[in-house]
């Protein structure tokens, strides 16, 4: 079984747009030039994907419950598709969190760098108090050109509320592995953080992806495409290039999500 733990797809009005500003922002060429739904299944299914783990980021508050309900609907017309709901730290945590829940969607996605907001600002921590354990929380790490999502913040947050559930996007941080690595590791034997590998390997050597998910664990390591970023093809042979043993694989392509989420 193969489940990508990490994907963005947009509105067909929007989709190429939005894919487009993606690769502006990011400054890389984006491996599909419309991030929609059917791109995301014909890249998927070119790689064996079973299911997929579906989000979009809400820039303004007006936003949040739009792109919850677009979610929503997508997951109700695809099984093989499971969502998170959005949230912007203007939005009242209660009210999206209760929403979200009533939407039957598996969490809540941030991204503090689009969203311009420190991952321990107060409005975010006003959202992570709301939560507790309720619902994890999938959370864009590490930029160098931002502090927003910088590791450090987050092993604040965990500290602050332990009771958190977390993905750390991007093995903790992205182009901040070193921090991520002594930033959050004491919080893996707490149980309470998982990682995704999206958007890193490309910029690892292979030495150096294999030794960070050996070290946070590979059960507690999730794979992701990121797309429409990078295509499941790639990013599958990728992983499979690390020299990382079966039952690592197993739980890096689908037992470790499985078993977080309660699939």
């Amino acid at each position: 079984m193969l489940i990508d733990a990490h994907t963005h797809i947009y509105p067909e009005k929007i989709a190429e747009k939005a894919t487009s500003s993606i690769g502006d922002f990011y400054e890389l060429p984006m491996a599909a030039s419309i991030g929609n739904v059917e791109g995301l299944l014909n890249s998927g299914k070119a790689a064996g994907v079973d299911r997929y783990l579906i989000c979009s980021v809400a820039t303004s508050p007006l936003q949040t419950r739009t792109i919850t309900n677009y979610i929503k609907t997508e997951v109700d017309l695809h099984p093989e598709f499971f969502g998170l709901g959005a949230y912007h730290q203007d939005n009242i945590p209660k009210e999206e969190i209760e929403y979200i829940i009533s939407s039957g969607l598996k969490g809540i996605k941030i991204h503090p760098d689009f969203q311009k907001c420190a991952i321990d600002d107060e409005k975010f921590c006003n959202l992570y108090e709301e939560m507790g354990d309720k619902l994890p929380i999938l959370i864009h790490m590490g930029d160098k050109r931002y502090d927003y999502s910088h590791p450090k913040r987050l092993a604040n947050v965990l500290n602050k509320f332990p009771k958190l559930k977390v993905i750390a996007a991007h093995l903790g941080g992205y182009q901040a592995w070193g921090e991520a690595v002594a930033e959050l590791t004491s919080f893996v034997k707490k149980g309470n953080i998982r990682f995704d590998e999206s958007s890193s390997l490309a910029f690892l050597s292979k030495e150096k992806a294999k030794e960070i998910i050996r070290h946070y664990g590979a059960e507690n390591i999730f794979w992701g495409s990121d797309f429409p970023m990078w295509s499941h093809k790639s990013e599958v042979e990728l992983i499979e290039s690390l020299g990382l043993n079966s039952n690592e694989l197993d739980w890096i392509f689908y037992k470790s999500i499985t078993e977080f989420f309660g699939l």
